[in-house]
C-alpha cells in the first residue's frame, strides 16, 4: 500500500505532486485543440482577411485597410440587418425568460402529473433545430400547412392563402415565437 502511495508521488523543485493533478489538464487538451484549430484559428484569419479586398476563387489580394469596414457602416442594408437582429434577439430574451420564469413558478407548485408535466415541458427543448423548423415551416406552408386549413375552417371569408413566413409583417413575429418555444424551458429549468 505505502509503494503504490510512493508510485503516485513526484518530486518537483523540492515539493511533492501528485500525478492525479494533471488528469484534468489532459481531459480537457482534445477539446481546447478542436476550439483551437477549428474555431479560433478561423475567426483570426476572417479577421485579418476582413482588411483585404480578398475575393474567393481569385489569387489576387489587395490591401484595403478599414475601407471594407468603412463600406460596410455606410450601408443601409447593414443598418437594417442590425436592426432586425436586436429586435429578433431583444424578442426571444424577453419572451424565454418571461414564460420560463411562469412555467417554472407553476411546476414549482404541487399538482397531479407535476412530472409527467415537466417532462413535457422540456420537450421543445430537446428537440433538434433541423426538425423542428421542417415542422414549423409544414405548419405554416401556404398551400397545406395545418395553420391555413384551420385559418379557412374558421374564417369562412378567407379567400387567400396567408403567406406566414413571406410576409414582411408577420414573418419576425413568427420566427420570435418559435425561438422562444424552443428556448422558454431552458429558462424554466435554470
Amino acid at each position: 500500500m505505502a509503494e503504490q502511495a510512493v508510485a503516485n508521488v513526484q518530486v518537483v523543485n523540492g515539493t511533492v505532486r501528485n500525478r492525479r493533478d494533471f488528469l484534468p489538464y489532459m481531459l480537457a487538451l482534445p477539446i481546447i485543440l478542436y476550439e483551437t484549430i477549428f474555431i479560433l484559428v478561423p475567426i483570426v484569419q476572417q479577421f485579418g482577411s476582413s482588411f483585404t479586398s480578398d475575393v474567393l476563387g481569385i489569387g489576387t489580394v489587395k490591401w484595403v485597410g478599414l475601407a471594407n469596414y468603412d463600406r460596410m457602416l455606410h450601408d443601409k442594408n447593414f443598418w437594417n440587418s442590425m436592426r432586425v437582429t436586436f429586435m429578433f434577439m431583444g424578442a426571444t430574451v424577453v419572451l424565454s425568460v418571461g414564460i420560463g420564469l411562469l412555467s417554472a413558478l407553476l411546476m414549482n407548485q404541487r399538482f397531479r402529473g407535476r412530472s409527467v408535466a415537466r417532462a413535457v415541458m422540456t420537450l421543445p427543448w430537446a428537440f433538434p433545430d433541423l426538425p423542428t423548423v421542417l415542422v414549423f415551416y409544414w405548419i405554416l406552408n401556404p398551400n397545406f400547412g395545418i395553420v391555413n386549413v384551420l385559418a379557412h375552417f374558421l374564417l369562412p371569408g378567407l379567400t387567400q392563402n396567408p403567406k406566414w413566413l413571406l410576409d414582411i409583417n408577420l414573418a419576425l413575429p413568427l420566427v420570435v415565437a418559435i425561438a422562444a418555444w424552443k428556448a422558454f424551458p431552458f429558462y424554466g429549468l435554470v
